[in-house]
């Protein structure tokens, strides 16, 4: 029985150090993926933003922000975004 014991204590003191690790990637990976999500969404801002922009860059803009956003623009918007009839305020700033 106390064989038993010291192999599993030697075990949990192998796997804690695992468990931490991948504990911390997954956090990382998580962190890095919500920091290249809001970079986009500025990117796509700043193209919406510039009323110089084309047309195409305009639709990919509008891409990123409804592929990103929890709430969808509508179909009306966007097509105003694209035609570059609409525009988002200049006084829109993502912290980070």
């Amino acid at each position: 029985m106390n064989k038993t014991a010291e192999i599993i204590k030697s075990i949990a003191l192998l796997l804690i150090p695992l468990v931490i690790g991948i504990g911390g990637w997954v956090v990382q990976t998580s962190i890095q993926h919500s920091n290249l999500d809001r970079d986009y969404v500025q990117i796509a801002i700043s193209i919406l933003q510039d009323k110089d922009s084309s047309q195409d860059l305009r639709a990919w803009a509008t891409d990123i922000l409804n592929k990103k956003s929890p709430v969808p623009l509508k179909q009306i918007l966007v097509n105003d975004l694209i035609m570059g009839s609409s525009s988002l305020p200049s006084m829109i700033i993502l912290s980070k």
